[in-house]
């Protein structure tokens, strides 16, 4: 038997009351745009507590109450599922609490949700932006990790923003990444968002690292409301090599990517993962610390992918970024958009962290060797941790078309694709063909609970899912 919270349980019961037609305020309809049938809710009322019970769900950080919630939104309210995605993908401000958000719901629907979440620190005021500081929860780091937050003075709660991860250099803070974008950050309307670096494990190649990074893009998505579509990251010195590593190995996180004065090093093998990307790289001549070969190498084969990108090697600069190089960079990134159902692209993957993009997920992998590589810490020499690599790594070329997806495989046993109604038509029998067989064509059952699972794993609207298909490739 599921326990619900009182709070969901009386939201239900009003979602499920017959209510009166009324005419809708042209801000819902603007909203949802002219195909949404916001009729079938009967009310705006209903149709903002329906929203208040997905954010709670989506935002609960306490995974038996989100599980709860999630329980109690496994009806689809009679909403087509191309509805329910756009419902879904709406923000509707920082929640950090189930119960508070559905309880404000219910006394107050009209309430305009807040800007910020409750509890950041301010900082500094500077010109155009504010710093905040917040403090989130990543597994395996014991306490509480930073964050400083970057707010333009044009962020609104009424509109998505463009947003930037930004990452530091060894012996930098979040705090010192975000004064250092600030001036861009604010002529762009830019949130930033910048962690600081574990002590042990940094920004690097280390699953610990990944995870990290992860958390504080999860953060701002939960928290802010920012444009998933429209979301970058730049890094400089150990964070530009990480900039280049998180771009290469989730390349559905991103619209654009700033490696600055960072080494592509193990990326120059998966470059192909970038494709549907685009880059603004920057290096120094004089820098003896980063070879330019790597660079001017990876430049050179963006260009044979042509995948867009800018490399810019300054000539008389070492080891060193300038405002204009942050201010060149934010331009570039600021109207870049992100395709997040791209209809062709590869995903190269050595690590098991590695093996979702967009709409592919590596279940089994096949013919491969496992090695273990050992990650040191460059200060003391002990070990902070093993990651598992795969010779050959896995290789997976996807293509849709009309309602079918076409896969070239290699080194993969078994895959499973992800479908939306934002790139398929669920209606209709969708057709997998994997190295020229077909091995799938059937009719879909999506679903609202599917929608809000694969979102409250990933926190970002911007990419939803209604169903999955599992296909054995038989390599």
């Amino acid at each position: 038997m599921v326990h619900c919270p009182l709070s969901f349980v009386l939201l239900l019961s009003l979602l499920s009351l017959p209510v009166r037609a009324e005419q809708w305020p042209d801000e819902a309809r603007q909203r949802y745009g002219p195909s949404f049938p916001l009729e079938k809710l009967g009310s705006p009322e209903r149709l903002r507590r329906l929203e208040s019970l997905i954010d709670a769900c989506l935002a609960e950080v306490d995974p038996g109450r989100r599980q709860r919630a999630l329980d109690a939104l496994k009806a689809d309210f009679d909403l087509p599922i191309e509805a329910f995605e756009r419902l879904a993908s709406v923000w509707r401000g920082p929640v950090s609490d189930a119960a508070e958000a559905t309880a404000r719901a219910a006394t107050d629907p009209s309430e305009e949700p807040a800007a910020l979440p409750r509890g950041l620190e301010p900082v500094r005021a500077l010109p155009g932006l504010k710093l905040y500081r917040a403090f989130y929860a990543v597994e395996g780091a014991g306490e509480p990790q930073e964050l400083v937050i970057g707010v333009p003075d044009t962020y609104s709660s009424s509109k998505p923003s463009p947003a930037l991860l930004a990452l530091h250099g060894m012996g930098g803070s979040g705090r010192q990444a975000a004064e250092a974008w600030a001036a861009a950050a604010a002529e762009h309307g830019l949130l930033l968002a910048c962690p600081t670096a574990h002590p042990r494990w940094g920004f690097g190649i280390t699953t610990s690292s990944q995870r990290h990074l992860r958390a504080a893009r999860d953060w701002m998505l939960r928290q802010l409301h920012v444009d998933a579509d429209r979301l970058s990251v730049s890094g400089v010195s150990m964070g530009g090599h990480a900039t280049w590593h998180l771009a290469a190995h989730h390349p559905d996180w991103f619209s654009a990517a700033a490696p600055l004065i960072g080494s592509p090093r193990e990326v120059l093998a998966c470059l192909e993962n970038l494709g549907p990307l685009s880059l603004y790289i920057v290096n120094g001549q004089k820098d003896e610390g980063i070879p330019l070969g790597p660079v001017r190498g990876a430049a050179t084969r963006l260009q044979r992918l042509r995948i867009p990108h800018r490399l810019v090697i300054h000539e008389d600069r070492g080891h060193e970024v300038h405002a204009d190089d942050y201010r060149e960079a934010a331009a570039w990134m600021a109207p870049c958009q992100r395709r997040p159902y791209p209809s062709s692209f590869t995903l190269l993957a050595g690590q098991e962290d590695h093996f979702r993009a967009f709409w592919v997920e590596i279940l089994e992998a096949s013919g491969n060797t496992s090695q273990e590589l050992s990650i040191l810490d460059s200060t003391t020499g002990s070990e902070i941790e093993r990651i598992r690599t795969l010779k050959p790594p896995v290789r997976i070329e996807a293509r849709a078309e009309g309602n079918t997806l076409r896969l070239v495989t290699r080194n993969a046993r078994k895959i499973r694709l992800f479908l939306s109604s934002r790139m398929l038509d669920l209606h209709r029998p969708v057709t997998v063909e994997v190295n020229g067989r077909r091995l799938w064509e059937q009719a879909i059952e999506p679903s609202a609970a599917f929608v809000l699972a694969d979102l409250l794993r990933s926190g970002d609207r911007g990419m939803t899912f209604a169903a999955s298909v599992e296909v054995v490739c038989g390599e």
